[in-house]
């Protein structure tokens, strides 16, 4: 999936071991490095535990993405997103639409802050609770060392605990600039979002 990826994002005719090393999922010597086992098709580290909560008590589904690369754990993550949190609504022009009930903005920004911030030595799963009117994330590992609460939620400052899957993550759009993922979450709830997000229904 990584290869398709940079050859789509990125304009690279193939993932040979140069780009690899440029992109910093192999070292000078050419052995594959965390981030590159991180982002392969089959690894052994831990992923995403999503679940949908009826209520504070009761959960529905569940998915788990363990052990695949973090660019299919997104989409995955993302397909889950949609069949939970998407609802038929008829207008008053009696077209069929789907609202969210979050705003789809909001949880990819919560998933990609997840997977880059997360400390992998930590041997346990990003966390991701659904309910209905609100998520609720955990993911392994504290705020990097020198960084508030306060610097987190109201300052552009970023710290990246992996740097080369945020390089990567960066330069493939998943994420657009460093440091305002929180930012975004936040003005996606805003009441111009309740309001106006939506995808068209289709058969």
């Amino acid at each position: 999936m990584l290869e398709a990826a940079v050859r789509s994002e990125l304009g690279l005719e193939q993932l040979g071991s140069d780009a690899q090393k440029s992109l910093g999922i192999q070292n000078l010597s050419g052995n594959v490095t965390i981030s590159g086992v991180l982002l392969s098709d089959q690894n052994s580290y831990p992923g995403i535990d999503l679940v949908s909560m009826d209520n504070e008590d009761i959960f529905g589904e569940r998915l788990l993405t363990a052990d695949k690369s973090l660019l299919t754990q997104l989409d995955q993550a993302m397909e889950f997103f949609r069949r939970y949190y998407c609802r038929d609504m008829v207008t008053g022009s009696l077209e069929r639409k789907k609202v969210y009930l979050v705003p789809e903005q909001a949880f990819r920004e919560s998933i990609v802050n997840a997977l880059v911030h997360r400390q992998w030595d930590i041997s346990a799963d990003i966390l991701l609770k659904m309910y209905p009117d609100r998520m609720q994330v955990n993911s392994p590992g504290g705020l990097p060392y020198g960084i508030t609460k306060e610097d987190y939620l109201y300052r552009d400052i970023s710290v990246p605990r992996n740097f080369t899957i945020t390089n990567l993550f960066l330069r493939l759009g998943l994420i657009e600039k460093l440091g305002t993922g929180i930012h975004r979450i936040i003005r996606s709830y805003s009441k111009t979002w309740r309001r106006s997000y939506y995808c068209l229904y289709s058969n």
